[in-house]
């Protein structure tokens, strides 16, 4: 989340005139992408904090206090909580991914900007075949 804003802060986004040209409905496009994807990731990644936050706190706090079948209880009781929250991480984590992979479009012009976009849209996805690995196998835990 804290990279996202960061990114979200530093990369410019200007809406151009699309009487511009191509380049401008492109530009638009990927800025409009760009904001989309960050906005998303900011969001997403504040409600998986704040719900992982609070479910360690209260889980913590019952079970400091001695109180296992409490804790028992509120566990199940926060499952689709549980799920809500896995789903955010993962799409706050693809939506991070996919705005540092359109930044480089709007930092750079010409073909640096395609060429330094498409480095980082392979990078994101090679890393995704890492990651998304383990994503799937911890779908166990919640079935």
């Amino acid at each position: 989340m804290s990279s996202a804003l960061r990114l979200y802060t530093s990369v410019p986004k200007k809406i151009r005139d699309p009487d511009e040209g191509k380049d401008a409905k492109i530009e638009n496009a990927v800025t409009v992408a760009f904001t989309l994807s960050s906005i998303i990731c900011i969001i997403s990644g504040i409600s998986t904090s704040i719900i992982f936050s609070l479910l360690g706190l209260y889980s913590k706090t019952a079970l400091g206090m001695g109180k296992d079948e409490a804790f028992v209880e509120f566990f199940t009781a926060m499952e689709s909580i549980r799920r809500i929250g896995f789903v955010s991480m993962i799409v706050s984590i693809v939506s991070l991914k996919a705005s540092f992979a359109l930044s480089p479009f709007l930092y750079f012009k010409g073909k640096t900007r395609y060429a330094l976009s498409g480095l980082a849209v392979a990078l994101s996805l090679g890393s995704w075949m890492a990651w998304s690995t383990i994503v799937s196998a911890a779908q166990i835990l919640y079935s």
